[in-house]
C-alpha cells in the first residue's frame, strides 16, 4: 500500500511549486539554528529528534517532529512542534548538519515555505501533473547539491535532470534511464548498510519512473531506503512500498 502524506503535508502538496528556494539570509539562519540544536543536544547527551517538516515563515521556523521531544532554548513549544525566531542570536558551531536531506517542496496559501526531511520520509513519489512533477524533482535535486546543510549528500539522477550536470562534478552523478546495473548496485549497497550498522554517509536517488527503471527494481531500492541513510524520489512513481505520495496539479 502507498502511504498518504503526513497530515502536515496534505495541504502543501496541493500548492507545491518550484519558484525558488528561500532567500539566502533565511537559509543561513535556519542552517545555524539546526546546527546549534544538534550541538546542544549532543553536549547534553540527548538524541537528535527525527524531523519531518520545517515551516519557514518570514521571521520564524517551525519544526514538526515524528515524536514528542524536549528542545533547548531558543526553541519554544511542546511535544512534536517547536518554533524558533530566525533572528535569534546563535553562534556558528563546528557541527555536522543534522538534517542533510532537508529540501523545499512547496508553499502554503499563507506564503510560508515548507521543507521536508527526505531522510525521514524515505521514499517519496511525485505524481499528478507530469511537468510539475519533473520540475519539482529537478528542483529537489538542485537543492540537495546547493543547500549549505547538504554537503554530505551524494545525489544520483536516473533519467532525470540532465541539465543539472554542471552543478557539482563530485557529488552529482547522472545515469542513463536504462542504467539498470547502477540501480541494482545501489540496491545492494543499501541492503549491505541496513544489515550492518547505521549509515555514515547519505545518498539521494531521484528518478523518472516512466523512463526506464522497472517497478521491481524500484521496489528493491525502496525496501532498504530508510535503514540505509538514503532517500528515493520517484517522479511518476506509483505502487512503491511505504511511499509518501505528493500529488501535483497544473495551474
Amino acid at each position: 500500500l502507498i502511504a498518504p502524506p503526513p497530515p502536515e503535508l496534505r495541504d502543501v502538496e496541493k500548492t507545491a511549486h518550484t519558484n525558488g528556494a528561500p532567500v539566502a539570509g533565511a537559509i543561513e539562519s535556519l542552517d545555524r539554528l539546526l546546527r546549534c540544536l544538534a550541538a546542544d543536544l549532543e553536549q547534553g547527551g540527548e538524541p537528535l529528534p527525527e524531523l519531518i517538516t520545517a515551516e519557514l515563515a518570514k521571521a520564524t521556523v517551525t519544526l514538526r517532529l515524528s515524536a514528542p521531544a524536549d528542545l533547548p532554548a531558543p526553541w519554544e513549544g511542546a511535544g512534536a512542534e517547536w518554533l524558533a525566531h530566525l533572528n535569534d542570536k546563535t553562534e556558528d558551531v563546528d557541527q555536522v548538519p543534522p538534517y542533510p536531506m532537508l529540501v523545499t517542496i512547496g508553499q502554503s496559501a499563507d506564503g510560508h515555505l515548507w521543507l521536508a526531511n527526505l531522510q525521514a520520509l524515505g521514499t517519496v513519489a511525485l505524481t499528478g501533473d507530469a511537468d510539475r512533477a519533473q520540475s519539482l524533482g529537478r528542483h529537489i535535486a538542485a537543492e540537495l547539491v546547493l543547500n549549505p546543510w547538504s554537503s554530505l549528500v551524494d545525489v544520483d539522477l536516473l533519467g532525470l535532470g540532465e541539465e543539472l550536470a554542471s552543478l557539482d562534478a563530485l557529488r552529482l552523478h547522472l545515469h542513463a534511464p536504462d542504467d539498470t546495473a547502477f540501480l541494482t548496485r545501489f540496491g545492494e549497497e543499501l541492503q549491505a548498510v541496513a544489515n550492518t550498522s547505521r549509515a555514515e554517509t547519505f545518498h539521494a536517488l531521484l528518478t523518472d519512473a516512466s523512463r526506464g527503471p522497472s517497478e521491481v527494481q524500484l521496489r528493491v531500492v525502496a525496501a532498504h531506503i530508510r535503514n540505509g541513510g538514503a532517500a528515493l524520489v520517484a517522479v511518476n512513481g506509483r505502487d512503491l512500498p511505504d511511499a509518501v505520495v505528493l500529488g501535483l496539479q497544473s495551474d
